[in-house]
């Protein structure tokens, strides 16, 4: 959620910066179905579709294969402004999602923050769409789902510094792309 936010507050800034909305368009992200087809193989482990068919050994290694076809497009469009911040998020993620089982530890005072009682109530094991409770056995735990945006605000929800991370490089991309003429910014033909 904090991704979208972010991506929504850039563009409404770009637009006041005098940026204009259809040179997203010139974003020239290659590979890109790539990165599609990685979040919807997490649409469908993460979810009643096959989230309860999968041994947890399953849903790391389908994870994993998820993410590396992510980070690939990350990597080969890395001249992009925005792609390696964005890209260095995404690898915070996976490096705590994927040491942890394939499930993205949230620490039990920020779920309680953001009003996902539900969440917070998971007991040890248990785990919800990706979400497992931080515990003594949690790796890396500063890299997990530990700050809030709490209820009082809109769009509640639980984050890491990796989601920052991704938030702070796709705003920079939409950036880019929508104030900086394509000649100017080389959006449209990155280099190899």
């Amino acid at each position: 959620m904090i991704f979208i936010l972010a991506v929504f507050i850039s563009i409404v800034m770009a637009l006041l910066r005098g940026g204009r909305f259809e040179r997203l368009g010139d974003i020239n992200l290659r590979y890109a179905p790539l990165i599609l087809l990685g979040f919807l193989i997490q649409l469908l482990i993460f979810t009643p579709i096959l989230g309860p068919h999968l041994s947890q050994t399953q849903t790391s290694v389908v994870y994993n294969i998820s993410m590396l076809l992510v980070l690939g497009v990350m990597a080969l469009n890395w001249r992009l402004p925005g792609v390696p911040l964005l890209a260095f998020g995404i690898f915070l993620n996976w490096l705590a999602i994927s040491l942890n089982g394939g499930f993205m530890p949230s620490s039990q005072e920020a779920l309680i923050a953001a009003g996902l009682a539900d969440r917070a109530a998971m007991g040890e094991g248990e785990h919800f769409n990706n979400t497992v409770l931080v515990n003594e056995n949690t790796r890396l735990p500063f890299l997990a789902d530990v700050m809030a945006v709490p209820t009082p605000f809109p769009f509640a929800t639980v984050f890491s510094i990796g989601d920052v991370l991704i938030a702070a490089g796709a705003a920079w991309l939409v950036q880019g792309a929508m104030v900086t003429p394509p000649e100017a910014a080389q959006v449209r033909t990155p280099t190899a």
